[in-house]
């Protein structure tokens, strides 16, 4: 297992790419990307940068990411990015 860590681990991040550019917020694909980013307490795949890359960023012209990446504590997370730190 530990030889093949690394073919492993750029299978896992295409194909979480590929799910995140089907994301648009309502399809079942969203929900299960919602779902792992605040389970796992994650945005993006490596970070809420992954996600400027996205159609569904583009398509919304708002300068945010979903709403899973927020952090829980941050009660008025709106996803926009120039609150990083909310992410």
């Amino acid at each position: 297992g530990f030889s093949l860590s690394k073919q492993v681990k750029t299978d896992v991040q295409g194909t979480m790419r590929s799910v995140f550019e089907k994301y648009d917020g309502k399809n079942p694909e969203s929900t299960v990307v919602d779902y792992l980013q605040e389970q796992l307490h994650c945005c993006g795949v490596k970070n809420y940068s992954d996600w400027t890359t996205t159609q569904w960023f583009n398509s919304t012209g708002n300068n945010s990411v979903p709403q899973s990446c927020c952090q829980q504590e941050a009660k008025n997370c709106t996803g926009h990015l120039d609150q990083p730190q909310e992410l």
